[in-house]
């Protein structure tokens, strides 16, 4: 199939691949670009149905989107993905290592719903969750509004991030349609790639927050198990966002698994 995946390119070196989560879309994650385009070549990348990637019916599962987006990516990066694009680069690594230097997922897991040898996000899972809210898919920026609101509720003063994100959501996110915003819940609800996870070889670290509602932090263990290689790093008290509001703390542990020094 014919893609049109809209990206942005920025610095120059070695090639890092930023995958925005959820009904995020790359705006969303230029902090990260910011603190990582003075010593790499950033891509950072729109997925299937967001931030005016086209979306394809044919697309079915994670896998799916994971091919989907290598046919436009650099032979060879280190990979970085928030949530659902945790996800996606769990797929590529598990299926395509020659394509995969170092895998850094942020809030993800294997699997994010609750089953019963398995913790996570209680059934029937973010479906019946976002679909009430979004209704006909023209209120997106107020989902995620709320959903960055309740990230900073608890930090007094509002952290530098605070404004940026809030700003993000006033009118300049592209419009998701129901039907894709559905077809996308349902696949992170059905998503289980534990499999494809012990398999993973790649350099693999995952940032976590401690209060993360998406990855409970009695998951952590669950996670390590099923492929001891994987370093988890906490941040106490962030949740399933902490380059937002743990900025600093987010960029110490991002450096240090980068080998920036500055």
């Amino acid at each position: 199939m014919q893609n049109k995946m809209v990206k942005t390119v920025t610095g120059s070196g070695e090639d890092v691949i930023i995958i925005h989560g959820g009904l995020a879309n790359a705006d969303d994650m230029q902090p990260i670009v910011d603190a990582l385009s003075p010593y790499f070549k950033v891509t950072n990348i729109n997925l299937p149905g967001s931030g005016h990637s086209d979306w394809h019916d044919s697309i079915k599962t994670i896998h799916d989107i994971a091919d989907y987006a290598l046919t436009e990516l650099p032979e060879r990066a280190t990979y970085i993905g928030w949530s659902k694009g945790g996800l996606t680069g769990q797929s590529i690594a598990a299926r395509h290592p020659d394509r995969i230097k170092r895998l850094i997922g942020i809030g993800t897991s294997p699997k994010f719903i609750a089953t019963d040898d398995w913790i996570g996000v209680p059934p029937p899972g973010f479906e019946s969750i976002v679909m009430p809210l979004v209704k006909d898919g023209s209120n997106v920026d107020d989902f995620v509004r709320g959903a960055f609101e309740a990230e900073f509720a608890d930090m007094n003063p509002k952290p530098r991030l605070y404004q940026w994100a809030m700003d993000r959501c006033n009118g300049s996110r592209p419009d998701i349609p129901a039907h894709i915003i559905q077809k996308l819940m349902i696949m992170v609800d059905t998503t289980d790639l534990r499999k494809e996870f012990k398999t993973i070889s790649c350099p693999f670290d995952i940032i976590m927050g401690t209060e993360d509602p998406n990855v409970p932090a009695t998951a952590f263990a669950q996670i390590k198990a099923l492929n001891p290689q994987v370093k988890i790093h906490e941040i106490k008290g962030a949740q399933h966002a902490p380059f937002f509001t743990h900025e600093k703390e987010f960029n110490q542990i991002l450096y240090k698994i980068l080998n920036i020094t500055k």
